[in-house]
């Protein structure tokens, strides 16, 4: 007989119930906490689809400028003058980061007048699609982005 057998019954009920609760506690801490880990990298994941509607809100905000130095908030975009005097201004928003919507969405207004929208490439941090590169032109700068496997949105 072993000093479990001889214990009287009621405690070997609470000593039971008492594993039961603990063991439950356990598993629903290590379930949560696993399941904040899952949550937490879908959120921060990668997003590159990019928005149309925040295209469109973009495109707007940018359609009154008529050249790099009448860019209101320089830390929110990046503005590329090149040697021949063309210019691109870029506003975009990181693929990093599920929290923010429309991550891959990348709009530039350029010295010729025209905005493209562009998606579904990969923006590492806003306001930075391209982070190497060397572009001598518009020309360079557009191609880069195709390079960087960037889909136009075309507008209504």
């Amino acid at each position: 007989m072993t000093k479990l057998d001889q214990l009287p019954e009621t405690i070997k009920l609470q000593t039971s119930n008492y594993l039961l609760i603990v063991g439950s506690i356990v598993l629903l801490t290590i379930g949560s906490f696993i399941g904040c880990i899952i949550l937490f990298f879908s959120l921060i994941g990668i997003h590159s689809e990019g928005s149309y509607k925040l295209a469109t809100e973009w495109r707007d905000e940018m359609s009154v400028l008529e050249a790099p130095s009448e860019v209101e908030h320089p830390s929110v975009v990046d503005i590329y003058e090149f040697p021949n005097g063309e210019w691109a201004i870029v506003k975009s928003r990181s693929s990093h980061g599920g929290l923010w919507h429309g991550g891959g969405t990348v709009i530039v207004k350029d010295s010729d007048g025209l905005i493209h929208a562009f998606h579904r490439g990969h923006v590492c941090g806003d306001g930075n699609p391209l982070i190497n590169g060397e572009f001598n032109d518009l020309r360079s700068f557009y191609d880069a982005m195709a390079d960087s496997d960037f889909e136009v949105f075309g507008f209504e």
